[in-house]
């Protein structure tokens, strides 16, 4: 017991240094009465107090209608057992098939012991595995089309309203020995274990108060807490030991959904590989689309390369286009204001983006206008209709720079996490004002429009 003890409090990097194993990991921790007294302070999160319950589990995989009504529409996380357990990845994926057949591919690394403020870096997939059991380093990037066709896709996203709205795919590798910072994402996600053991602390974020989190970048739909996950220190922040939580392990071939805006933690212990799909509610908050889903097998084995992501990164790619905003997200959010007010000109284009873009932006409004109204006077909403995926990402990239540092006609980049980044943002204060009064407008005329609407509705 108490080499358990030893195991699960010690830094998670030291654990094979000194002999632990991750099966000797306490998890989610042990709350009895010699930490009831101390409320489990300096210990990792999940030793200040008992867990509601652990996340629910599925052997079979719902279908989409189903995994909506149950879980996207309420908010509720669930883990899926085997979930992807005919990957070819799951027996093929070790060190030298992945150098042997995806070494010359570029991946984005970042520091284990994850902090925000550093920069993501960037190398050839061959480098990270000659260097990430002596570096403190780990890959988290776009998964490369290359390699979907080794994982199986999650079927309870792949017909109705979901097809659309599925915009990326992240590959997750390490040595062992990472944590996250205790935070949430902007994105639905399947989080799903190739090899290793991940360990997943999950709170819902009506409890944000309680963990103390950073004051949120407008611009941003994440968000973390300041606080040390591996040593809560409840004497400094002492409404962290009231937070309810859920937990949950998985192994090879299981998958957690986390929804968005969820809060949680996450931890491996040794080589570990996964890969998550991420997706955006979009209007399908309030309403599912059955689309295709009446025809579609739920049984069938279907693989990522089957997943029409919006998002992706192939060999030779300059970008790894990893993070951006959901493009038929952005469609709908060009739409609003069009649907209610009329096309817009450049004018009335240039306040909207300032305010959709809080004032921060890569490329200038006006350069933006010109390629989506195609030379046109105004963007009409049969303009916004007929938008390809590719204007969508100009408009998308000229908001936000890319994720890590970019190559240039294929060239191999080596780039640590933390080394000095340069991406040319066109803003400043004054225009941030602005952006921040001009959101508050068209937040407050959109508002008037949907109670002007909903007035005529009932009086007829």
């Amino acid at each position: 017991m108490q080499n358990y003890l030893f195991c699960t409090i010690i830094h998670l990097s030291l654990l094979n240094l000194i002999g632990c194993s991750y099966d000797d990991v306490i998890f989610p921790g042990r709350f009895d009465e010699e930490f009831e007294t101390n409320k489990g302070n300096l210990k990792p999160f999940g030793w200040q107090r008992e867990p509601e319950s652990k996340i629910m589990e599925y052997e079979k995989i719902l279908p989409a209608e189903t995994f909506y009504k149950r879980h996207m529409k309420e908010k509720l996380p669930l883990i899926y057992r085997n979930a992807i357990s005919k990957s070819p990845a799951i027996t093929l994926w070790d060190d030298e098939y992945l150098n042997s057949t995806y070494g010359e591919l570029d991946v984005l690394v970042e520091l284990k012991k994850e902090n925000r403020d550093f920069t993501t870096g960037r190398m050839r997939f061959e480098k990270f595995l000659r260097y990430y059991k002596e570096k403190q380093i780990y890959i988290v990037s776009l998964l490369p089309t290359e390699m979907m066709k080794d994982v199986q896709a999650i079927n309870s996203v792949l017909c109705g309203t979901f097809k659309n709205y599925t915009h990326e795919s992240n590959f997750w590798m390490s040595n062992g020995g990472t944590r996250s910072v205790i935070h949430y994402d902007a994105d639905e996600n399947f989080h799903c274990v190739i090899s290793g053991r991940k360990d997943f602390l999950l709170v819902d974020n009506k409890y944000e108060h309680l963990l103390y989190m950073d004051e949120k970048d407008e611009v941003s739909g994440s968000n973390f807490s300041p606080i040390d996950p591996d040593k809560i220190d409840v004497k400094n922040y002492p409404l962290f030991a009231q937070v309810p939580y859920t937990y949950g392990t998985l192994h090879a071939g299981d998958c957690v959904y986390i929804p968005a805006r969820h809060i949680h933690q996450v931890r491996s212990y040794s080589r570990t590989v996964a890969v998550t799909t991420l997706f955006t509610g979009g209007d399908t908050r309030e309403t599912f689309k059955n689309d295709g889903c009446e025809t579609f097998n739920n049984d069938k084995y279907h693989s990522m390369s089957d997943v029409d992501f919006h998002w992706t990164y192939s060999k030779g790619d300059s970008t790894v286009d990893m993070g951006y905003m959901n493009i038929e997200i952005l469609r709908y959010t060009l739409s609003q204001p069009i649907k209610m007010f009329g096309p817009m000109n450049i004018t009335e284009f240039k306040k909207f983006f300032l305010a959709f873009s809080y004032g921060e932006f890569m490329i200038d409004p006006g350069t933006v206008f010109k390629h989506l109204s195609k030379g046109k006077d105004v963007i009409t909403q049969k303009h916004v209709d007929h938008l390809s995926r590719d204007d969508l990402k100009f408009m998308a990239r000229a908001i936000d720079p890319p994720h890590g540092p970019q190559s240039t006609d294929g060239e191999e980049v080596y780039f640590l996490p933390g080394d000095a980044l340069d991406n040319d943002e066109i803003f400043d204060e004054d225009t941030k004002r602005m952006a921040r009064r001009l959101k508050a407008e068209y937040d407050t005329k959109i508002e008037q429009a949907l109670h002007e609407e909903y007035k005529q509705k009932t009086e007829l």
